[in-house]
C-alpha cells in the first residue's frame, strides 16, 4: 500500500521473548503503530486498487470498491507495530486465508490474521491507555471497505493481542455493494469516554465519518458522520468475542444507527439500545473530510463538497 498511515506512538510490555519463551523479566518498550497504507495510484500509467473501483470507472460497478476486482491482493490491509529505536516488528495483523482468526509465531514474526481485514488501512489510528498504566492496551482504526475495527493489547503476551471489526457501514453488506454504500474511512476516529452515576459501567463513544478522499468529485456514495456505543471498556477479547462473518455476527451497519440527519429528538446514550448514531451528509457528494475533535461535548469535524456536476 501507499504510506498515508501516520505512525502513532504507544507503549507494550513482552512478557515472551521472539520466540515465544517466557523472560524472567517483561520488557516494556515504545513501539510506533500505522496502517497498511493505501491500495491505489497507478502502475505503468495504469490504476490500480481503489482507484481502478471507484465512481470514475463505469465498469466498476459489479465490484464496486474491491481491491484490483477481487479479494486476492494483499496491499494495505494490515496492521503493523514496530520497535520505535530499532524498527524491528513487533506484531502485525493481516488478512486470513481461512475462515477462522488466529495467533501465529513463524520464525520471530508476530502474526495475528482475520479472515474480514480485506481493505487498505489508509487512516491513522487512535491509540488508547485507557487504565493509565503506561502501556496500550487498545487501539481503533477503520478501512476502506467501511469497516471499523478495535484492536486489543492486554498484557504481555502478544497470543492475547486480537483485532475485531464493530461496525460494517459500507459496501459489504448485503445488498449493498453499490456506490452509494461504498463508504470509505480515510480519518482517525474519535473516542470520547461517558461516565455518569446512572451509567456506572460507562460507555466509549468512537465517533467516525466516511468519505473517499481519494475521490473527492463522487458524487454518488452516500456519506454519513457516525457515533458508535462501546461499552466493552476492559481490553482483551476472548475466541468467541471476535467476530469473523459481515451478516451472521449482529454486526452493527449502517441502519443500525439512528437516523439523525433531520434533527431527530436523541435518546441519552447511556440509555441508547441501537448502534449509535448517524448523520447523514445532505449535500450532493459531500464527504467526511476530517478527524473529529471532542471538547466539552462539542465535537468538531470537516466535510468536502465538490462545486458542481460540471465539475466531476
Amino acid at each position: 500500500g501507499l504510506a498515508f498511515s501516520t505512525p502513532q506512538l504507544g507503549r507494550v510490555q513482552l512478557s515472551v521473548d521472539d520466540n515465544g519463551a517466557a523472560i524472567a523479566t517483561p520488557k516494556t518498550q515504545s513501539v510506533l503503530i500505522f496502517g497498511g497504507g493505501y491500495n491505489g495510484g497507478r502502475v505503468l500509467g495504469a490504476k490500480v486498487g481503489k482507484d481502478l473501483n471507484n465512481s470514475r470507472n463505469p465498469l466498476a460497478t459489479a465490484r464496486v470498491g474491491r481491491n484490483d476486482g477481487d479479494a486476492t491482493t494483499d496491499r494495505g490491509n494490515a496492521l503493523f507495530m514496530i520497535d520505535a529505536a530499532s524498527g524491528q516488528l513487533v506484531w502485525r495483523a493481516t488478512r486470513s486465508r481461512t475462515a477462522t482468526a488466529g495467533y501465529t509465531l513463524v520464525n520471530g514474526t508476530r502474526n495475528y490474521a482475520h479472515p474480514m481485514l480485506d481493505d487498505s488501512i489508509p487512516s491513522d489510528l487512535t491509540v488508547l491507555d485507557t487504565d493509565n498504566d503506561g502501556l496500550t492496551d487498545r487501539l481503533y482504526v477503520g478501512d476502506t471497505g467501511g469497516r471499523l475495527w478495535r484492536a486489543d493489547f492486554p498484557g504481555g503476551q502478544p497470543s492475547a493481542w486480537t483485532m475485531t471489526p464493530i461496525a460494517s457501514v459500507g459496501r459489504h453488506n448485503s445488498g449493498s455493494n453499490t456506490l452509494a454504500s461504498d463508504r470509505r474511512i480515510f480519518f482517525a476516529p474519535d473516542v470520547v469516554p461517558v461516565r455518569n452515576t446512572g451509567n456506572a459501567q460507562g460507555t466509549d463513544l468512537v465517533l467516525f465519518g466516511t468519505g473517499d478522499r481519494e475521490d473527492p468529485l463522487n458524487l454518488v456514495t452516500q456519506n454519513s458522520f457516525y457515533v458508535l456505543r462501546d461499552t466493552d471498556l476492559v481490553s482483551g477479547k476472548a475466541a468467541g468475542e471476535i467476530v469473523i462473518t459481515e451478516e451472521a455476527s449482529g454486526l452493527p451497519k449502517h441502519s443500525d444507527f439512528v437516523d439523525t440527519t433531520n434533527g431527530s429528538a436523541l435518546t441519552d446514550v447511556t440509555s441508547l439500545t441501537q448502534a449509535g448514531y448517524r448523520l447523514g451528509y445532505t449535500r450532493t457528494g459531500e464527504k467526511h473530510f476530517s478527524a473529529s475533535v471532542t471538547l466539552g461535548g462539542i465535537s468538531t469535524f470537516t466535510s468536502y463538497v465538490p462545486p458542481d456536476a460540471s465539475a466531476a
